[in-house]
């Protein structure tokens, strides 16, 4: 908030653009952003709530880099908080299955 708020809304956009791309293999960095909105709600990747606050969030940080708004104060910290979750809610969860621990003589003979 020392006079960054430029460079702060940036750098979140390209986190969660980056994010987008990978996750959802969309060209989310060479998008605009009503681009990704289409593409996402098209594609029905996440939910409605989800889609709603990152669009909003990514409308926001256009507004800062291209039209010189300043948010409040309170909203970065919001934004901030609102990309993790939307990392946390639809990230790919690894899951691992251990093998049979099974000892050789408990195993069935097919």
């Amino acid at each position: 908030q020392s006079g960054q708020i430029k460079n702060y809304y940036s750098e979140l956009s390209d986190i969660m653009r980056r994010y987008l791309e990978n996750r959802y293999q969309i060209l989310a960095m060479e998008s605009s952003t009503t681009e990704i909105a289409q593409l996402i709600k098209m594609q029905k990747l996440v939910d409605k709530e989800l889609q709603q606050k990152l669009f909003e969030f990514l409308e926001t940080s256009d507004l800062v880099k291209f039209a010189k708004f300043e948010p409040l104060a309170s909203e970065h910290m919001r934004y901030l908080e609102q990309s993790y979750a939307f990392v946390l809610k639809t990230k790919i969860e690894v899951v691992v299955v251990e093998q049979n621990s099974a000892k050789p003589s408990e195993l069935a003979v097919g």
